[in-house]
């Protein structure tokens, strides 16, 4: 994920990973503007995907998983019957 610390957007995207995120390869392009402007990253959120696919914008967890083909836990059910 290309992104910035001042972009609302990201802040979201981060929180919806919550401590999951340090899995994600992050490029803040604040500290990293060469390799952001390589990427061509005109906007963030941005995912770029090894096979150059790219998402622009906030995603979604399901959206995410399905692309990079990452299993997401299932879902835990605390009624036990």
């Amino acid at each position: 994920m290309y992104g910035t610390y001042y972009c609302s957007h990201c802040q979201e995207q981060k929180a919806m990973f919550g401590a999951s995120f340090k899995y994600v390869n992050y490029v803040e392009c604040t500290q990293n503007v060469n390799k952001c402007l390589a990427e061509n990253v005109t906007s963030t959120p941005t995912w770029v995907y090894p096979n150059g696919e790219r998402y622009v914008g906030t995603q979604s967890i399901q959206n995410l998983a399905n692309e990079s083909g990452c299993i997401l836990p299932a879902a835990t059910n605390s009624a036990s019957t």
